[in-house]
């Protein structure tokens, strides 16, 4: 257990809204959001929210037919894309909502916590529907990942901390346990900022170079990343929250050495892996357009741009190359909207990614 506190303390119902910390205060459990002390977690929370979409409502039909369509090494990259996200995906629901949610003390990022958990269980659902509209056999797609100790092992290091966090009261200092705390969220930052990056550009690319032969798949993928892009606002804004206020608790420990230096190991490491996984899918297959030092040059992009919304300084240098700016273009969901218009694939169109909505707001479209 995380807590030994109760699910919901009815003999002390009405805490100090001072003592609700983001983690190791004091909360009752009673979930009354009327006077919240960060506005920022409301807002990502309910941008979240107002951003639903089902997955089932996206039809599978146009890749169903053409999927088979494409080369057989490129079959297989997409299998193993679908096969490491429902992992990662798993991997983030399960944390978000056992461990992250249960060891928060302050009911306004818990709600965060709690929807941000619950589209990762969207996506995982996804991924699911993806394969059963592709194959009649789905079940035997699934199992094919006992076969890949390349995509088994690609959340090992996030599951640990998971596992080291839900058994953070083993830890005798609470220091201890803050720093504890801060590694799993400055991976966590670097799983939705990097990590799924990779796979949703091979996706992308495939789709855009084989006449949209898997535009069901990528429909979908561009909502899950808009989800994650989502996901990292609200990981860095969390993050720096904790080293902006210092009746948190975290602001000495984030003006260490020892912070500075889980910064640079992290992306140091997520860098590596994810460049290994590049040359691992490219392994399998020659995708068109992409080459190693395509990869090392996008990855290099994220990662600074992830070091710099953290508050650190650049380590690479790299400019924004004409694949990134491609790769921002083609996921961005109001131009997908407007491509899609004569296609007979329904799609949502989210309200809540447009730049002038208010903010809260929220405006739906049904378009066929």
């Amino acid at each position: 257990m995380i807590q030994s506190r109760n699910i919901v303390n009815t003999e002390n119902l009405v805490v100090s809204k001072s003592k609700e910390k983001i983690f190791f205060g004091e909360y009752s459990g009673f979930q009354r959001y009327d006077n919240p002390t960060y506005k920022f977690a409301v807002q990502q929370e309910e941008k979240q929210r107002n951003a639903f979409w089902n997955p089932n409502e996206i039809s599978m039909v146009n890749d169903a037919q053409k999927f088979f369509e494409l080369p057989n090494g490129i079959q297989e990259v997409m299998i193993r894309i679908w096969l490491f996200q429902t992992l990662m995906d798993s991997g983030q629901n399960k944390g978000l909502e056992e461990v992250i949610a249960e060891l928060c003390t302050n009911p306004e990022f818990e709600a965060m916590f709690k929807t941000w958990g619950y589209f990762e269980l969207i996506h995982s659902l996804s991924y699911s529907h993806i394969l059963r509209g592709i194959f009649t056999d789905s079940t035997a797609i699934f199992d094919k990942i006992k076969d890949y100790p390349e995509i088994q092992h690609r959340i090992d290091k996030e599951v640990e901390l998971y596992t080291r966090v839900k058994n953070i009261n083993n830890l005798d200092s609470l220091e201890e346990k803050k720093k504890l705390v801060l590694e799993l969220l400055v991976n966590i930052f670097a799983l939705e900022g990097i990590k799924f990056y990779v796979s949703f550009l091979v996706t992308y690319i495939i789709n855009n170079s084989y006449n949209n032969k898997i535009q069901g798949s990528t429909r979908i993928i561009k909502l899950i990343n808009f989800d994650e892009d989502l996901h990292t606002a609200m990981c860095s804004g969390t993050i720096n929250i904790l080293k902006k206020e210092k009746v948190e608790g975290f602001t000495e420990i984030m003006e260490s050495q020892w912070y500075s230096d889980l910064i640079d190991n992290t992306f140091s490491r997520v860098y590596d892996d994810e460049m290994s996984f590049a040359k691992y899918l490219l392994s399998i297959a020659q995708i068109p357009s992409l080459t190693e030092k395509v990869f090392e040059q996008f990855l290099k992009f994220y990662v600074d741009l992830r070091r710099v919304q953290l508050g650190k300084n650049k380590i690479y240098n790299q400019e924004k190359t004409d694949v990134v700016q491609w790769f921002e273009n083609y996921k961005d969901l109001n131009k997908d909207n407007a491509a899609l218009q004569e296609s007979d694939l329904a799609v949502y169109s989210i309200g809540i990614m447009k730049n002038d909505l208010p903010e809260g707001k929220l405006k739906f479209k049904w378009k066929k």
